[in-house]
């Protein structure tokens, strides 16, 4: 069970963080590209905000 969570917990930071570097190369946002790419939390939350609609 506790491997389920880390598979599923992996993917979907690694889904957020590939979804940031799509939007951010899409808009030509090179800073917020380069701040989410070195700090991966923060690219991993505007990743999950882009998809969710929220940005």
């Amino acid at each position: 069970m506790t491997k389920t969570i880390a598979i599923v917990a992996f993917f979907a930071a690694f889904g957020g963080w590939i979804a940031h570097l799509y939007a951010c190369f899409t808009l030509d946002q090179w800073a917020f590209l380069f701040v989410g790419a070195i700090i991966f939390p923060v690219g991993v939350i505007h990743g999950w905000g882009v998809l969710l609609g929220i940005w």
